[in-house]
């Protein structure tokens, strides 16, 4: 025998199984890090923009002027 045997059904359900379950485990945990990191990302970045605008409102109607 080579040692390279073909790996039975009930081996191949179990490796697919655990290759679901380890998914399922990496996408829960890809979705939390997102909940936690993406509120103070969307404030800060949507503070500098707001900031952004209003010098650019600002220093638009100075030059008018």
């Amino acid at each position: 025998m080579s040692g390279h045997e073909e790996p039975g059904y009930v081996d191949r359900f179990v490796g697919a199984c655990l290759k679901v379950l380890a998914g399922a485990f990496a996408l829960y945990v890809a979705v939390q890090v997102v909940q936690s990191v993406m509120w103070p990302v969307i404030i800060i970045v949507g503070s500098a923009a707001l900031i952004w605008l209003v010098v650019v409102v600002i220093r638009t109607l100075h030059e008018r002027w």
